[in-house]
């Protein structure tokens, strides 16, 4: 139990080195300047995807409209499940690159007192936690446009999640 908590800890520290890494990388100061960078990041990312969100939004609903008439509405799910499987293999092959290999974060681990099981274990977690991550955001809009467009009920949305949770291990 006790090198669960660990695991759970260093998946934990990965995990906010990694974000904080990305959103700090340009501003080593005061908080204060970190606090303002990390605003100004979430204010470019919405602005600037924003419009393409809005965008694959409309594409899907008329999609959908277009595919609905000759019965092949499904298309679109088969399609971008497809796509974000490809994407999430992709995104996985960078990813554990980064964090296994080019991270040059294990020295400073291996100096805590765990065993280098427990960091690989942590390491494997974080980048499953990244690929989940990714897929949530590829998937999850077009199951939502796709389920709200077609009325679908509850069990949808459920196994909208289900074919979400495998799908970066089951592609």
């Amino acid at each position: 139990m006790a090198e669960i908590r660990k695991v759970a800890s260093l998946v934990r520290v990965m995990l906010r080195t990694f974000s904080l890494n990305i959103a700090f990388a340009s501003s080593r100061g005061k908080k204060e300047r970190k606090a303002v960078s990390a605003v100004l990041l979430i204010v470019v990312l919405a602005v600037s995807l924003g419009p393409l969100a809005y965008a694959a939004g409309y594409m899907i609903l008329n999609a959908y409209d277009a595919l609905s008439v000759l019965g092949i509405e499904s298309l679109i799910l088969e399609g971008f499940t497809s796509i974000a499987a490809m994407v999430i293999f992709l995104f996985g092959i960078a990813n554990v690159m980064a964090v296994f290999y080019y991270a040059g974060d294990t020295e400073r681990y291996l100096t805590l007192p765990v065993k280098p099981t427990t960091i690989l274990s942590a390491k494997l977690i974080t980048t499953v936690i990244y690929e989940y991550i990714v897929c949530a955001l590829m998937v999850l809009p077009v199951y939502i446009l796709y389920g709200v467009r077609s009325g679908a009920g509850a069990v949808f949305y459920l196994y909208s999640v289900a074919g979400c949770l495998l799908l970066p291990v089951i592609p």
